[in-house]
């Protein structure tokens, strides 16, 4: 009997098992805490980034957003009139994610009015988001990290911070002050010497801004809110499986001190687009013998397993999985050895594998009922993936 899995990429995918490209079914995994994902034949994955963020002390969530230029007093600060806009479009950066922004913003840099859309979340704290919450990004991952839009009614410093032992160590970046439209930066840790990394924002003109290390700054992982010193007026937007990132600092023309100034942001908005590089996978592969004689199996798999609960494919009629391993010979039960070291690799934690268990999975199934020679070619294909041919078991 096929389980549904199996069924379903068969249906779906042309799986060529020779040169071991299988369909990408982790969408369909039954666990919800894998973070990446890796396709047959590449030795890329692709991040779901929601682990690149490092909260601030008040935790934050995603929700969904629709902007609604209702007010920052009421709702969300991030998506009501601008303080550059003197008319009754919307200038905010909900508005660019959400792909409405209007084409009459004022003090706009040249091409920021290029809406992007595509981000459908927004992280804040609360009930609807509608406070910001202080965040950071991984600094030992890669970012390209690009200036999208500019809305600047008065001249600031605009870069990127690291932080360590709750010292600030700033990077102002001139293009991104210069509100110079599409200008790249590639933060890595190179650059951050792993440091968790943030954005700042310092105007020139207001020194009451309360944020972090020292007034005239506001950093993007500050945890006041608009409300409380220190402010953080910092909008993160995701798209919707939170591989990319939207960032905007924000000003309102509401929340004024005393003295004059903007509590906010002090009229400016800037708005950066961040997506992590896709992490790099493969490289280390552990032999069918290694997973026979190793104890501990990773979950849900043991060796007491049926091949049948595994794969969906009665091809070992009655076998476990560790029966599969033990079990010698050349065609099918050659190939059912390395069929179930890749799936044991490929679900190891602690083995950087090409492939997920869903796509070995599949790959067996699309092979699976054949003849020798496919049997022996997949067989082949799969051992070159273990350290029997040259790679590393970390596990060793």
């Amino acid at each position: 009997m096929r389980n549904p899995q199996a069924l379903y990429c068969r249906a779906l995918c042309l799986c060529t098992f020779a040169a071991l490209t299988a369909c990408d079914t982790s969408h369909l995994s039954p666990t919800a805490v894998e973070t990446r994902t890796r396709r047959a034949g590449s030795p890329t994955g692709v991040s779901l980034s929601i682990t690149d963020v490092i909260p601030g002390i008040t935790p934050g969530t995603f929700s969904t957003f629709t902007a609604n230029n209702s007010g920052r007093e009421t709702t969300e600060f991030w998506d009501n009139r601008s303080a550059d806009d003197a008319a009754t479009s919307a200038c905010n950066v909900g508005f660019y994610a959400s792909g409405t922004l209007a084409t009459d913003c004022q003090n706009q840099a040249l091409g920021s009015n290029a809406n992007q859309g595509g981000y459908t979340r927004f992280f804040g704290d609360g009930v609807g988001g509608f406070d910001a919450s202080g965040f950071a990004f991984d600094g030992a991952r890669s970012f390209a990290v690009s200036l999208i839009g500019s809305y600047a009614g008065e001249a600031s410093v605009v870069g990127w911070y690291t932080k360590f032992g709750g010292v600030y160590d700033f990077h102002p970046v001139a293009a991104w002050s210069n509100r110079t439209i599409n200008s790249n930066l590639t933060i890595d840790a190179a650059l951050t010497g792993g440091k968790p990394w943030g954005f700042f924002i310092r105007n020139l003109i207001n020194p009451n801004t309360g944020g972090c290390g020292g007034p005239d700054t506001d950093c993007s992982d500050a945890e006041g809110g608009y409300t409380i010193i220190p402010f953080n007026q910092f909008a993160m937007f995701s798209n919707g499986d939170q591989s990319k990132f939207l960032v905007g600092t924000e000003d309102n023309a509401l929340e004024l001190l005393p003295n004059g100034y903007y509590r906010d942001s002090d009229y400016n908005d800037y708005i950066f687009s961040v997506v992590p590089a896709p992490e790099v996978f493969g490289g280390q592969g552990c032999s069918p013998g290694y997973w026979k004689m190793h104890s501990v199996w990773p979950a849900p798999y043991t060796k007491t397993t049926l091949f049948l609960t595994a794969f969906g494919e009665d091809a070992f009629p009655g076998k476990t999985l560790q029966d599969v391993l033990s079990t010698g010979g050349g065609g099918l039960t050659a190939l059912g050895r390395q069929t179930v070291g890749a799936l044991l690799n490929a679900q190891a934690s602690g083995v950087s594998y090409e492939y997920t268990a869903a796509q070995v999975i599949a790959t067996f199934n699309a092979a699976y009922p054949g003849t020798s020679a496919a049997y022996t070619t997949l067989k082949d294909s799969f051992e070159a993936l273990t350290d029997v041919n040259g790679r590393v078991c970390p596990l060793n």
